[in-house]
């Protein structure tokens, strides 16, 4: 009988790291909006050491928002949208530093990049 209640939790178990791991993989942002399926381009602000970045209404789904997202590697931001249905469409990420001169690039479905202009 104590066998039989070993495999049911170990089988138990199983489940539920797949179960939380599935969810990870769904909870990490990727790429979900092209520049043009926009309705207008996001803005994007430095302020000291600070990336403030707004999102928009989507062309493709015209019931989401479009949530911003970035990446930061080296002298290079790299941002990208995921699609959401409420209007949370602003992020503000804390930079690494304040003594570079960003390169910012909206990052498509397919990987291709577009230069953004900072908002003054």
């Amino acid at each position: 009988m104590f066998s039989l209640c070993k495999g049911k939790m170990k089988n138990i178990t199983t489940k539920t790291i797949l179960i939380l791991f599935v969810l990870l993989l769904a909870g990490c942002p990727k790429p979900e909006v092209n520049y043009d399926e926009l309705f207008t381009p996001p803005s994007v602000k430095i302020i000291q050491d600070q990336l403030f970045l707004k999102g928009g209404s989507s062309k493709a789904a015209s019931a989401c928002f479009v949530k911003p997202h970035a990446k930061i590697e080296k002298d290079t931001i790299y941002v990208f949208g995921t699609l959401l249905l409420s209007n949370d469409i602003e992020t503000k990420i804390k930079l690494p530093t304040t003594n570079i001169t960003w390169k910012i690039y909206w990052v498509n479905k397919d990987g291709s990049l577009i230069e953004m202009k900072k908002d003054l």
